[in-house]
Parts: structure tokens; C-alpha cells; sequence
């Protein structure tokens, strides 16, 4: 099979080459600090989602130390100037996580495409690719016939096939190459991994996490240990011309059974390429009684670019050591390059993150309103179809759905009346976002994100029009009392709000904006209780609503309909104490849409 190398395959592939692959057992006489990794035990009462297992965190030992990349520069100078942005080494706390036990494979990330209709990874369409370079090259051919019996000059083109697949590839045929269901995918660039980890219910993990996975408590380079060897993952010495199959090197994975931290393809991280805290540039000097050039270890840091890890089977084990930091462009897809995926524990964490930076970003807020995405309340289920697994624990998820609330914090009131009374001032208040995957009868709200509003009742409706009535009375900013009439108790100015159909402003209510500031549905607001935090609960139950519609005989009818109620009980929270607002928010759904199997707080 043709192994397809994008120009930014060579920009990745040329520098570990050139930097590492000199020295494929260079750490054999490094200095290290621990004999071993310590295994990282999983706490069985915590379930992962599928195809992820449980990392336990604890303080960690992050990097190198000076010492291991002022060895690595004896043996090769120019990776000195690679491996120093890895110091200082320090300790850091990380936090549970779980971590997926494979790199993503084929097979899952083609779950994504199928459901998505994104782009595929463009060496699963080689024969479209090829017959696009055709006609190109042929079209090329007749212009630079037609310009030489023009008497023009002509200067042919050249056909990058990974930028045509990148602009014409979405929605095209393709299929897996055989045989390679259960290798890394490749050829997927930053946007790509962090959109299938969120399409999974999942996210990418940080290098400290991907430190953690591999080190455990020490700080052995590899995750089997400080034996540098070969045989325990895939890298250049193999002589390959493409990755293995994950879980190729049993060997050389870690207690908790996590398969290829070292080699096979370089791992997208979702970290920033920044230096770590306290970090100087280091000098290499020649050793004493040699002659040599002083060799400065200065960093072109870079926080657009993402630290990928884990080195692949195209570079020396230096590479693969498990403090590998590679700087990479954000839009860099190569056959070296894949990704896998990690999650927090807590259910909802990373979809609230998702939501809040995707779907509703700081500018489709209310400017005084403050979420708590740590405080989120979820429940959620993954869904996955059968494969052959090629390592333990693996799963090939085929789509996840999650009903979400995050809550705002620091409101400016301690009652539920200066609640509500703040609401009207101010038009509405936002009490949180809700984010579903499947769709909601009551209140109506297709799936999507919505910021959750309060309003409280108003002897005025806050329209458009009301506000226009009130100024051509005479209502309007600088219009004086006719003389004689005595003072009468001001009327509520009314606010300009956008409301949606039948909304009633008269009662307290709770209404649901899209991100673009649409009103799309609303509902009687809940009661509100001015209370101490308590945990967040969801039930889940059977039950019916009133439906009338109009019968044969043209009279209205009206039948109890089965739905799926779920009852979040909630809080969003107050500024200048250790109270908040509990309330609850009953969400109706189609029978079954929602069960007591899925994940609850």
C-alpha cells in the first residue's frame, strides 16, 4: 500500500530524524531516578467510559532533569536544543483521569465520520486522490500546450494532494485501507482529534496526564522501566514503513494495562507548547580538556502550537521517552501523527467545557453572567458497536448522548424576591446553559445549548413596543410633568427583552436563548429556595402529559401521552456568601429517550 506523506509530513518526520534517530539506545548510560514505574492502581468504584480505564493522579515528576538532556547534548548536540524545553523536571498534582488503553484507531474514528459527515482522513481515499491529480495534471498539460502556441510563458503547478483533500474531501467516498482497522489513525490534524474526542463524550489529555499514564509516582523514562530497548515498541530501528497495529507490544505496556505511550505514532496533547515554571535557558558546555563550542539551549516557545508526545515508528527511542515535548502546528496532519482520547471523572466535566467554549462562547453570554463549569450537573451514556478487540478494555464508541446543566455563580442577591427583582431590572438573569444531545418536549427545545433565563413577573410586558408606547405618552427620558397635575408613583420602565411565542410576563418565568440570542422556548419558573449548596440529584421516571388535539369530528381532544420525565435538582450560586439558589428544572422527553442506566450525579 502507498504510504501518502503530506508536506507537512516531512516538517514533523525530518526533525525527530534528524535529531534522534542517531541514537536509538543514547539513554542506556543516562542517569535516571527510579528503577522502575510505579504502578498507577485504578479505584474499581469509579466506571471508566468505554474503552478508557482509571488513572489514578498524585503528585507527579514532570520533565527532565538537567542532568539527563546535558547527556543527551554530549551525544548529539543538536538534540540538546530539542530535549531542554523538557526541564526543569518538578513535581505537579494531576488529578484522576481516564485514559483510553489504545491510540484511536481506524475503526473508531471512522464511527465519527460516518456520523458526522466530516472529512476522512485522506489515505482512506488514495484512488479519489489519484484520479483528482490526473485530471489536475492533464488540465496542466493543455494550458501549458496552449500558452507555448500562445507564445506565453507558463509556469506548471504543483498538486499538494493534502491540501485538495482538505478543501474537497468532506462528504466523499472512502474506506479504511484493508487490513488497518486496528492501526492508529493518521493524517488528523489538532481540530480533528479534539473534535472526535468531543463527538465520543471524551477530550484530549494533557502531557502531565500522559506523564502521569507512563510514570506513575517515578520518574523512569519508558513506561516498562529505564531499559531503553527496542523490542518493546514500535520505533526507527524496526525499520517500518508504516505504524502496527495497537497493542502490538504487550510488553511494553503499563501495569494498568495502557498500550503504546512509547513509539508507534506521535499523540496530539491538548497542551499549549509553554515553558514549564522556572524554566532558564541552559548552556551546554564542552566536557573539561576538550575543545568545543559553547552551545546555547534557547526554546522558540509558541503557545499556538500543541505538544504531541510519545515519539512513532519512525524515530529512535529518545523519541519515545515518555518526557517527550514536540512543538506542532495546529493544522499539521502526517502518517506518523494520530491522537488518543482521556476523560475526567466527573460526569459532565468535559462536555460543560465543550459547551461553554463551543456552542456558547463568552461572546453569546450575558456579559454579567459567570458559569461554573466545575459545578456542572449531567447525565450521560455512551453508546458502542461490536468489534474484535485487539487489546483489553478496547471499545469502539458509536455515538454518546448527555443532558447537561452548568450553573452561573456570583449573583448579586440573597433572596429569591431580590432575585427575581434584579431580573426584571436587568431585562432577564441567567441562571445557567443547558446542553442536550436529545431533543426535549417540555419545554420544546430541540438538541443543542441554551443559556437558561429567569424573568420575573411584571405589570409590564418588556417588549419593542411597549417601550415605544411608553415614550410616545410621554414617558420618554426628559419629558416634564404638565404643571398642576400632582406626582404619581412611576410606572415600571419597561426593558427591551426578546421573548418567545405565548411567553407570559406576568408570572415568574424561565426562558431559553440559543447562542445567536433567539428565544426559544420557555416554561413557569421553578420555585426558588435561598439555601446551602447540597449535592446536585437527577430522577428519572415514567410518567404522562396532556396532549389536546383536534378529533374527527373537529371538537379538541385530549389524551394523557407517555413521556420521560427527568427532575434535575439544581443550584446556581450567590456572590457574597456560602449560599445559592436551589431550584428545580422538570425536562420531559420521548418515552425512553432517557433511562436510569445512563450516568447520574
Amino acid at each position: 500500500m502507498q504510504i501518502l506523506r503530506s508536506s507537512a509530513t516531512v516538517t514533523l518526520s525530518a526533525l525527530a530524524l534528524t535529531a534522534l534517530a542517531p541514537l536509538p539506545t543514547a539513554l542506556g548510560s543516562m542517569p535516571v531516578l527510579a528503577a522502575t514505574p510505579e504502578p498507577v492502581q485504578a479505584k474499581p468504584k469509579l466506571k471508566p467510559p468505554p474503552g478508557l480505564v482509571l488513572i489514578e493522579g498524585g503528585s507527579t515528576r514532570i520533565g527532565s532533569t538537567q542532568e539527563e538532556v546535558e547527556a543527551l547534548g554530549r551525544q548529539n548536540e543538536t538534540l540538546f536544543q530539542r530535549v531542554v524545553c523538557e526541564t526543569p523536571q518538578h513535581e505537579m498534582r494531576v488529578d484522576d483521569f481516564f485514559l483510553m488503553v489504545n491510540e484511536v484507531t481506524n475503526e473508531q474514528f471512522a464511527e465519527f465520520v460516518k456520523a458526522t459527515g466530516r472529512r476522512a482522513p485522506e489515505h482512506w481515499a488514495e484512488a479519489i486522490i489519484d484520479e483528482a491529480q490526473r485530471e489536475f495534471l492533464l488540465a496542466d498539460a493543455e494550458a501549458k500546450k496552449q500558452a507555448k502556441e500562445a507564445g506565453k510563458p507558463y509556469e506548471s503547478r504543483k498538486f499538494d494532494r493534502a491540501e485538495w483533500w482538505r478543501r474537497n474531501g468532506k462528504d466523499k467516498a472512502w474506506q479504511i485501507p484493508k487490513g488497518r482497522e486496528a492501526h492508529p489513525v493518521v493524517f488528523v490534524d489538532y481540530d480533528d482529534a479534539r473534535s472526535y474526542a468531543r463527538w465520543a463524550g471524551l477530550r484530549l489529555p494533557t502531557e502531565f496526564e500522559f506523564q502521569r499514564a507512563g510514570r506513575g509516582r517515578g520518574a523512569a523514562p519508558y513506561p516498562w522501566g529505564t531499559d531503553a530497548d527496542t523490542k518493546r515498541c514500535a520505533n526507527e530501528s524496526l525499520r517500518l514503513t508504516e505504524s502496527k497495529p495497537v497493542g502490538s507490544f504487550p510488553d511494553g505496556a503499563t501495569a494498568t494495562g495502557v498500550h503504546d505511550l512509547s513509539g508507534n505514532v506521535f499523540e496530539w496533547t491538548s497542551s499549549p507548547f509553554a515553558p514549564y515554571p522556572r524554566f532558564k535557558v541552559l548552556t551546554l558546555n564542552p566536557p573539561p580538556g576538550k575543545q568545543g563550542r559553547e552551545i546555547k539551549g534557547e526554546v522558540e516557545w509558541d503557545a499556538n502550537r500543541r505538544v504531541v508526545v510519545s515519539g512513532s515508528f519512525q524515530t529512535s527511542l529518545v523519541a519515545a521517552r515518555l518526557t517527550t515535548r514536540r512543538p506542532t502546528d495546529r493544522d499539521q496532519s502526517t502518517d506518523s501523527l494520530g491522537f488518543r482520547c482521556a476523560a475526567s471523572v466527573a460526569p459532565g466535566a468535559d462536555a460543560a467545557l465543550a459547551v461553554m467554549g463551543d456552542d456558547l462562547p463568552a461572546q453569546s453570554r450575558p456579559k454579567e453572567a459567570v458559569f461554573d463549569t466545575a459545578r456542572a450537573v449531567a447525565i450521560d451514556r455512551w453508546r458502542t458497536r461490536d468489534a474484535a478487540a485487539p487489546v483489553a478494555n478496547y471499545a469502539v464508541i458509536s455515538g454518546y448522548d448527555y443532558v447537561l446543566f452548568v450553573p452561573t455563580t456570583e449573583l448579586e442577591a440573597i433572596s429569591p424576591k431580590a432575585l427575581l427583582d434584579q431580573s426584571v431590572a436587568q431585562g432577564t438573569l441567567a441562571l445557567g446553559a443547558l446542553s442536550t444531545t436529545v431533543p426535549i418536549l417540555e419545554p420544546a427545545l430541540p438538541a443543542g445549548s441554551y443559556i437558561v433565563a429567569l424573568r420575573g413577573a411584571s405589570r409590564a410586558a418588556p417588549t419593542a413596543e411597549a417601550e415605544a408606547g411608553a415614550k410616545k405618552s410621554g414617558a420618554s427620558e426628559g419629558q416634564s410633568k404638565p404643571e398642576g397635575k400632582p406626582e404619581e408613583t412611576p410606572a415600571e420602565a419597561p426593558v427591551v427583552i426578546r421573548t418567545p411565542e405565548g411567553w407570559k410576563h406576568d408570572i415568574d418565568t424561565v426562558i431559553f436563548y440559543a447562542a445567536d440570542g433567539t428565544p426559544v422556548a420557555w416554561m413557569p419558573a421553578p420555585a426558588l429556595e435561598y439555601a446551602r449548596p447540597a449535592p446536585p440529584a437527577v430522577t428519572i421516571g415514567d410518567s404522562t402529559r396532556k396532549v389536546t388535539s383536534t378529533g374527527a369530528d373537529g371538537k379538541p381532544v385530549t389524551v394523557d401521552e407517555p413521556i420521560t420525565l427527568a427532575n434535575f435538582k439544581l443550584m446556581s450560586y450567590a456572590k457574597v456568601s456560602n449560599k445559592g439558589f436551589a431550584f428545580s428544572l422538570r425536562l420531559a422527553f420521548a418515552p425512553g429517550a432517557v433511562s436510569n442506566d445512563w450516568r447520574q450525579p
